[in-house]
């Protein structure tokens, strides 16, 4: 992934679904960093131990199924 700075990210992945999972990690990512800041407070570093690894396939294949459940929901895509 690369972040261009005022023009956005370029990310390359093996496959559609993994491209957007890494995208809407990074801006989930920077939400909660930007909303911390607001707030005065300084995100702390995250240790490997608090994060499970569940493998790349299912966080990417979960992640992909929840929004394009989203999108489905909300009649802009029909995915099935």
């Amino acid at each position: 992934m690369c972040v261009l700075r005022g023009h956005g990210i370029v990310t390359v992945r093996a496959d559609v679904p993994s491209v957007v999972a890494q995208a809407l990690a990074l801006d989930e990512l920077l939400s909660v960093s930007v909303e911390l800041a607001r707030l005065g407070a300084t995100p702390r570093d995250v240790a490997p131990d608090d994060l499970p690894d569940l493998g790349p396939s299912f966080n990417v294949a979960a992640r992909w199924r929840h929004h394009v459940a989203l999108l489905e929901r909300q009649g802009l895509a029909d995915f099935g």
